[in-house]
């Protein structure tokens, strides 16, 4: 069981995961949203490869924080903060980045695919967050 002061993750927060992007190259900090929290400090999280050629999930726990997760925004962000930081991505972003398509089913989304072809069931912010990403490695 965590410690009493340890903030817990919540469901849809965005953290941070050491992935060996490449097999010849050093581990790296990638985004991982949280997706499921058990109540022992245990969660998993949706990881996607910044290059969009892997995505997977993974548990992790409350002692692993430092080593092979870290918060991606601080533990003391207020809903309110999180709320207008949300808001204010979603208005700069209304459209996925160019080569990316939506993927709908009757109206309802569905997810995105990449300009490679892969189907990626994630969100808008989401998308441009891995657009960024690849366009900061080229």
């Amino acid at each position: 069981v965590p410690p009493d002061d340890w903030v817990w993750p919540r469901e849809g927060d965005w953290i941070e995961v050491e992935v060996a992007v490449r097999e010849d190259g050093p581990p790296a900090w990638i985004a991982a949203q949280v997706v499921v929290m058990l109540i022992d400090g245990q969660f998993q999280a949706r990881i996607v490869l910044p290059d969009g050629s892997d995505e997977w999930e993974d548990w992790f726990t409350w002692k692993e924080e430092g080593s092979d997760w870290r918060r991606a925004r601080p533990a003391a962000q207020t809903r309110k903060e999180r709320v207008q930081a949300e808001g204010a991505s979603s208005q700069r972003h209304t459209k996925p980045p160019a080569g990316w398509t939506k993927l709908m089913d009757f109206g309802k989304l569905k997810g995105y695919r990449s300009p490679e072809g892969q189907l990626m069931k994630i969100s808008l912010p989401a998308v441009w967050r891995i657009y960024e990403q690849r366009q900061e490695e080229s």
